[in-house]
C-alpha cells in the first residue's frame, strides 16, 4: 500500500476522453434553415410563431382580400421547410431523429409532435445531437 492512499476512499476511474458541456450558439440562418443541431421549447414555439405568422395573417384576410388566397399558398410554401427544420431540431433536443416529424402526417397522431415537441423539456447533457442550446 503506497503513502497516502485510503482502502476507503472510492475507487478512481482514468478516463480517456473528457465529455465537455459547452452549448451552442444557433444563428437564425442556422435555427431556420438547417436540420442539425437542437434548439429547447422556447425557441421552437417563438420561431414556429414568427415563421407561421404571415400565412396565419393572410388565412384570416383571405375573405376581405381577393389576392390573399394565393399569397397564403405561397407564404405556407415558403414557411413550409423552415417549420420541418425548426421541428426536427425540437426533436433532437429530445433525443430522436428528425424522421419523428413524419408523425405530423397521421391524423389524429400528429398531436404528439405538438405535445412532445411544444410542452415536454429535452435532454439536459449533451444527446446524440450535439449540446443543448444556450
Amino acid at each position: 500500500m503506497s503513502q497516502g492512499s485510503n482502502i476507503y476512499s472510492p475507487p478512481q476511474a482514468e478516463l480517456e476522453e473528457e465529455i465537455h458541456l459547452t452549448s451552442q450558439k444557433l444563428t437564425l440562418k442556422e435555427i431556420l434553415l438547417s436540420t442539425k443541431g437542437r434548439i429547447n421549447r422556447s425557441t421552437y414555439w417563438i420561431y414556429t410563431i414568427l415563421v407561421s405568422l404571415p400565412w396565419i395573417t393572410l388565412e384570416i384576410l383571405r375573405d376581405s382580400i381577393p389576392s390573399a388566397e394565393l399569397f397564403s399558398s405561397i407564404a405556407l410554401l415558403v414557411s413550409l421547410y423552415p417549420l420541418i427544420a425548426i421541428q426536427i431540431k425540437r426533436w433532437h433536443d429530445r433525443n430522436k431523429s428528425g424522421w419523428w416529424v413524419l408523425l405530423n402526417f397521421i391524423p389524429i397522431i400528429n398531436l404528439w409532435p405538438l405535445i412532445e415537441n411544444g410542452f415536454l423539456s429535452g435532454d439536459f447533457g449533451p444527446n446524440d445531437y450535439g449540446s443543448p442550446q444556450v
